[in-house]
């Protein structure tokens, strides 16, 4: 699925843009990601653009006039129009964009809104395929990464069906691009899920595996590396 990004700066702290990322990664692969701010009043997001690949879009100020709003609205039509994009993600808390958000839907595009829920506009919330809630996404940050990466293994065993080991890694891959099974001192990606999910999961062969029911006893085997 392919992802459009597009944040407004006035209304979304860059400081949970990391969570926000990692969250919308789970849904495919992003092939745009805007940031709208006056950059020459606003430099928040600066450090973001660079370290996690936004592009600034600059919104000079207007009379009376949101500028961020639309000029958001400009570029989310140009790229209904002109990319094949299936997942548009708005970050905002504004109901300006109510009005984009139905056509999006029109045209068959899946509209996710990342708000504050104690500010978004109930309208915007109401009409979008989803609604996610930033503050909710830090609660994840306390989990090891072993449990990370066991969360996508199994979202995509049980949820999205995938059972093949290298497509699951792909998964865990496009969420946490630094992942390298290296790092937890196995050779291959499969030693990695014997070494720390083997009371977890059943290998049907070297290339696909299950989810476990209940817990089976240890297999040594599964702890070399």
């Amino acid at each position: 699925m392919n992802i459009a990004i597009f944040i407004d700066g006035e209304n979304i702290s860059y400081k949970d843009y990391g969570n926000i990322l990692k969250d919308i990664r789970k849904s495919g692969q992003v092939s745009i990601s805007n940031v709208y701010l006056d950059w020459t009043q606003n430099q928040s997001w600066k450090e973001v653009t660079k370290s996690l690949g936004v592009t600034p879009i600059q919104c000079q100020k207007l009379n009376g006039k949101n500028s961020v709003d639309l000029k958001i609205a400009v570029d989310i039509m140009e790229t209904l129009y002109e990319r094949q994009i299936d997942l548009f993600c708005i970050l905002t808390t504004d109901s300006d964009f109510c009005h984009i958000v139905q056509k999006l839907k029109s045209k068959n595009k899946i509209v996710h809104i990342y708000g504050y829920e104690t500010k978004i506009n109930n309208s915007l919330l109401n009409i979008c395929n989803k609604f996610i809630n930033i503050k909710n996404l830090k609660r994840s940050e306390s989990l090891t990464d072993i449990d990370k990466y066991w969360k996508i293994i199994r979202r995509c065993v049980e949820e999205e069906g995938i059972s093949s080991i290298g497509r699951i890694k792909d998964k865990i891959i496009q969420e946490y691009s630094d992942f390298d099974e290296k790092n937890y001192g196995s050779k291959r990606f499969l030693i990695f899920l014997k070494k720390y999910y083997h009371n977890k999961i059943r290998f049907i062969s070297n290339e696909k595996i299950s989810i476990h029911s209940e817990e089976p006893k240890p297999d040594p085997d599964y702890w070399w590396n």
